[in-house]
Formats: C-alpha cells, structure tokens, sequence
C-alpha cells in the first residue's frame, strides 16, 4: 500500500473517531512527522505521526526527528 494512501486512511478514522489531523510541512527542517493528530479532551492529546507504505521502515533521520518530539 502507497503511503499516501496509508495517509488517508489515518485522516479518515482519525476524523470518524472525533480528531483532527494536519499535514505536517516544516521548511528548512528535514524529516518531520506527516501529520499531527489531536485529539479533543479536557486535556487536549496530540500525536506527531510517521505514515510509511507497506513494508517500508522509517529512516534514521525520521527516528531521530520523532524521539525529540517525544
């Protein structure tokens, strides 16, 4: 499965369950998330999210980049 169409599949369900996503774009920063999830509460959650097509792992940079985000 392409990632973009992993992408959408996030987008729907994320929506049908009540969140909001965002495409995450941040020039001059290299390997960023895809998309921001939040989620409504109380107390709001957000999630920086990674999509990769079927079979296709993370790069280096990109785990980098999301263990500062954690």
């Amino acid at each position: 499965m392409r990632e973009s169409k992993v992408e959408t599949y996030l987008h729907e369900k994320v929506v049908a369950a009540g969140g909001w996503t965002y495409k995450f774009v941040s020039p001059g920063r290299a390997n960023v998330p895809d998309r921001i999830v939040i989620w409504p509460s109380v107390f709001a959650n957000i999630h920086f999210v990674e999509t990769k097509a079927t079979g296709v792992g993370a790069r280096t940079g990109q785990v980098r980049e999301l263990a500062r985000l954690a």
